[in-house]
């Protein structure tokens, strides 16, 4: 199958270009960017014949199948709906869209269109949430009674020139989605309410950039997310805590380390914890795989689409499931703005549309 990829930035070169050309089954036709002098350097450094500055001309031709979509969210919606047009399938670098308006337009183009749409969360591929997504399914743990999800990143000013990242969600959107994504991924049950509290801690950036979000499920279950760009942390602390009628599971997911208990927590899980993590976190950073390891899901999660678009059936990350984890960081941006909880299907501009997305993740689950 004939890939063209569209967007020649930092988290293309990274990740997603590798990813597609270790698939043996596919090919890169062409690449597109704006930006000529970014794209003619991906063009050379993967040996991609073909680039353009105009990605239309990338869509007119039709050998290619798969759109690898790496723009900004703020260009995706017509990219999107010019792919479906031309029956062109769409692996996104999340988020999927900063709305849930602009978000649910993606998903009836694609369906009127017969066309396949992903979103990449690459971190439910780490071992240590596999291995918790299994042992919660399993029930193993009871019946999931909280959640605490950590991610605190870098500034993105400490690596990146890019202006993206500072629309009036900022955080929310910039990391948001991995940790919501988890979050929900994990429980398996919709978000009704979000109430979030945050901002602007410095009252000067424009822009969201710290904030606590407490999520109430359908399922009773509730679940904070603590996020921030203001914290000067070194690297990235991303952790997901599940606290069960049954068990327990910490969740270091960054360095995949995973403890789980039932009962007591004793000095000995606390010095099995450290071990792992540091087992861990030692072999990685030696053998170079900790700086790729969140690249690394990319390969696998580009062939289940491909075997999706074969099979005809929905990928491990539907557009359904994107459009929840959009739906929660809006309404936190929404909270936080009008300091005050919001009704999730208050967001879709009808409850039909809302109930029909309900109904696909309960069918997934």
């Amino acid at each position: 199958m004939n890939v063209g990829v569209i967007g020649a930035g930092n988290i293309a070169t990274a990740a997603h270009i590798p990813a597609i050309q270790s698939i043996p089954s596919l090919h890169i036709n062409g690449i597109a960017d704006l930006n000529e002098k970014r794209v003619k350097k991906a063009a050379k450094k993967f040996h991609i014949e073909n680039w353009y500055t105009d990605y239309m001309k990338l869509m007119n031709d039709d050998t290619i199948e798969i759109i690898n979509l790496c723009t900004p969210p703020q260009l995706r919606l017509p990219v999107i709906q010019a792919a479906a047009e031309k029956k062109k399938h769409v692996i996104i670098e999340k988020p999927l869209a900063l709305s849930v308006e602009e978000a649910c337009a993606i998903r009836r183009t694609a369906n009127e269109h017969e066309i396949l749409v992903t979103v990449v969360q690459n971190y439910r591929g780490f071992s240590s949430v596999v291995k918790a997504k299994e042992r919660v399914a399993g029930g193993y743990v009871g019946n999931i009674v909280s959640m605490q999800g950590t991610a605190l990143t870098p500034h993105p000013a400490n690596q990146s020139k890019a202006l993206h990242y500072y629309h009036p969600g900022g955080v929310l959107f910039d990391f948001g989605p991995h940790i919501i994504d988890m979050l929900l991924w994990l429980n398996g049950s919709t978000v009704n309410e979000v109430f979030a509290y945050g901002g602007d801690f410095t009252d000067n950036m424009g822009f969201v950039n710290y904030s606590q979000i407490l999520l109430k499920f359908e399922n009773k279950a509730v679940a904070v997310a603590d996020m921030s760009w203001m914290t000067a942390i070194e690297g990235m602390r991303f952790t997901i805590n599940i606290h069960g009628t049954g068990g327990h599971i910490l969740l270091d997911v960054r360095n995949e380390s995973y403890l789980e208990f039932h009962g007591v927590l004793t000095p000995i899980d606390d010095a099995l914890k450290s071990v792992n993590r540091a087992i861990s976190t030692s072999k990685g950073a030696l053998t170079g795989g900790y700086f790729t390891r969140p690249f690394q899901p990319y390969h696998d999660l580009i062939v289940d689409f491909i075997t999706a678009i074969q099979q005809k059936r929905k990928p491990a990350v539907s557009v359904e499931q994107a459009i929840m984890t959009t739906a929660v960081l809006e309404a936190a941006k929404k909270s936080i703005d009008e300091d005050r909880p919001i009704q999730i299907e208050s967001l879709f501009k009808s409850l039909d549309e809302f109930n029909t997305i309900k109904q696909s993740l309960k069918m997934e689950h």
